[in-house]
């Protein structure tokens, strides 16, 4: 009878459903994408989203996170080797790259735990593109990363601007501060996850023309990362110029799925195409290729019918004389990858 008392207090305990004990968590280097990985996103509205507090044992409940209706395309992340991205030649160095939704490519290279993000590509309408190549590279991530932990480093480098086919270049230099500065649990629409770490970053970047200073932009980010799963879950972002966005994933992948080894080699010419694009796909698969065109920005523009796949090199030729001039993404879909390229279009 001695023991009657520890075993009502058990009884009780049982009864209350508690959530999991929180421990503090470690980001491991698994949850680092690899080649193949796609993270479709969930656009938001940002009015009233706010970060809410650092600290420990944290409950954040972004449940009531709204999908963004005017948000036009597709939200997503496509990590690609870097010879699929646009200007690959300037990152010779690069370990792979990222295709993101807007249309830019961003290129990284791993040393030990660190990811380095060496550059960035990014079209700003039909006439211009913007080349970013670091000469100091900045961190983008490391590996493992715990509560408290942080890290600041400098990072520079040359901007090359191609103006309607007129170049510029200049140079830009700055900061980065990381900081793990929260843990617990988060609470989406579509799932709740514990054991989360909040990382807190912020960007500051001053351009320079003729090593004067002309523009400086900050980014305050924060990132929502699991020991469990790839990938961030949920992103707020906030500038200097007033604008915000707010993302979550809208699917989580376990730690250890990684993307599929591709055997696949797409080309697409001539480039610029007028009224007709040549595809040429070697591949060891049998199935059927089809996929998309569409705007820098995500919007669908013409459908690419699907045809049958065999191992070997296929060719097929697409209509493109009803396409307006400009750049656009060619995203054709084989099996379960998706392959994008970009293209002219005269």
């Amino acid at each position: 009878m001695k023991h009657s008392g520890t075993v009502i207090l058990l009884v009780a305990l049982n009864a209350l459903a508690l959530p999991p004990l929180l421990a503090q968590p470690v980001i491991p280097q698994s949850t680092l994408p690899v080649i193949g990985d796609r993270f479709p996103l969930v656009p938001c509205e940002t009015s009233g989203v706010e970060p809410g507090p650092d600290g420990s044992m944290v409950n954040w409940d972004f449940r009531e996170l709204k999908r963004d209706e005017t948000f036009s395309g597709e939200a997503f992340f496509d990590f690609i080797p870097k010879e699929e991205a646009a200007e690959q030649e300037e990152f010779p160095d690069a370990d792979y790259a990222s295709l993101n939704f807007d249309g830019s490519y961003a290129f990284f290279r791993i040393d030990g735990g660190t990811v380095y993000r060496i550059g960035a590509v990014k079209n700003q309408g039909d006439t211009l593109m913007s080349v970013q190549i670091a000469e100091e590279p900045e961190i983008d991530a490391w590996f493992p990363a715990g509560f408290g932990d942080t890290r600041q480093a400098d990072f520079g480098g040359r901007n090359k601007v191609r103006l309607n086919d007129q170049p510029f270049e200049s140079d830009y230099r700055g900061d980065k501060e990381h900081r793990v500065d929260a843990y617990g649990t988060l609470r989406l629409p579509n799932g709740t996850y514990h054991n989360v770490l909040r990382l807190k970053a912020v960007r500051v970047q001053e351009d320079l023309f003729n090593g004067a200073p002309i523009n400086t932009t900050t980014e305050t980010g924060w990132f929502w990362y699991s020991p469990d799963y790839k990938f961030w879950l949920l992103r707020i972002m906030e500038r200097s110029d007033g604008s915000k966005d707010v993302f979550y994933a809208a699917e989580a992948r376990t730690v250890g799925v990684a993307g599929q080894e591709r055997a696949l080699h797409l080309q697409a010419a001539p480039l610029p195409a007028a009224d007709k694009l040549l595809l040429q796909l070697q591949t060891d698969v049998v199935g059927q290729w089809q996929g998309t065109i569409v705007t820098l920005r995500g919007e669908l523009v013409q459908t690419v019918e699907p045809a049958l796949l065999q191992p070997g090199l296929n060719r097929r030729t697409l209509d493109v004389g009803d396409l307006a001039p400009g750049a656009y993404l060619l995203r054709m879909q084989i099996g379960g990858e998706i392959l994008s390229r970009k293209i002219i279009i005269q």
